[in-house]
């Protein structure tokens, strides 16, 4: 087996250079949600597709079916135009953080990277139980991970992986996360009832960059502390398409989209990213 703290590091950085690599593409993704009272009995149930791509590390989406019919042209537009505005907040949150870092570099200050990736579980859980396993036809490494009692966290994002308990499946060669299962052990987020459970898929796409394919969330909720409700909700992402992200324009939709690759996700018709 691996050194972990060697591997977690490999693989947080490895993430770093995909987040770069993900902004030559665009996708489909649809949202599932079921949302059912504390008897059972379903309340609620909404499925929703989007177009998306990414920008400066976020997925920028854009709403285009709502329960399997196309929004009609005047919601579209309202649609279009909010994503457009969120382009230019991220274009404006990049150049001030880009900004910053240039000030922090000129001040010889040490570049900190404020964003909790995965070698937070390694300070966060204990890890259980190596082994390797086949999945989708590769080797893999598996660990159980679960809550290290002895660990004080102090940020909010440790005290939620803290209260997580679950499984990693990460392929070795590729350096990347291809499957994440884990549920809340812990009480201490006061609205979430034990149970809540999440399940996060990637795949190997166009032999390039791990883009997400499945994610599933079973989520229990008590409502002022006393009223309980359940929502189960599926996302699907499908439809992947190479574009050049340089092109993107506040006013329109990206340019220079290119057929699906081959091992793209299935099950979605092709979309322009924003309808005109």
């Amino acid at each position: 087996m691996p050194d972990l703290k060697k591997l977690f590091q490999e693989i947080d950085a490895n993430q770093k250079e995909l987040d770069k690599i993900r902004e030559k593409y665009s996708g489909r993704r649809s949202e599932e949600e079921t949302e059912m009272d504390k008897n059972g009995r379903v309340t609620k149930r909404e499925v929703s597709e989007y177009t998306f791509f990414y920008l400066s590390g976020e997925q920028v989406s854009t709403l285009v079916a709502k329960d399997g019919k196309p929004l009609n042209e005047k919601e579209q537009d309202k649609e279009n135009e909010h994503t457009r505005k969120r382009i230019e907040e991220i274009q404006k949150e990049h150049a001030k953080k880009e900004a910053k870092e240039e000030k922090k570099k000129e001040q010889g200050a040490k570049d900190k990277d404020d964003d909790p990736g995965i070698e937070i579980f390694l300070h966060v859980c204990q890890f259980v139980n190596p082994r390797r396993e086949r999945f989708r036809g590769q080797d893999v490494l598996v660990f159980d991970f679960e809550p290290n009692p002895e660990f004080k966290p102090r940020k909010l994002a440790e005290k939620v992986v803290q209260e997580l308990a679950g499984v990693v499946w990460i392929d070795e060669k590729a350096r990347d996360v291809a499957r994440l299962e884990a549920y809340f052990a812990g009480g201490l987020i006061a609205n979430l009832q034990k149970g809540t459970s999440f399940v996060f898929e990637q795949a190997y796409v166009n032999n390039e960059v791990w883009l997400p394919t499945y994610a599933e969330a079973h989520v229990g909720v008590r409502i002022l502390l006393v009223k309980g409700i359940k929502v189960n909700a599926v996302t699907r992402y499908a439809d992947y398409r190479r574009f050049n992200v340089e092109s993107i324009s506040t006013m329109g939709k990206p340019k220079g989209t290119v057929e699906s690759p081959p091992n793209s996700a299935p099950d979605a018709p092709p979309a322009p990213l924003l309808h005109r």
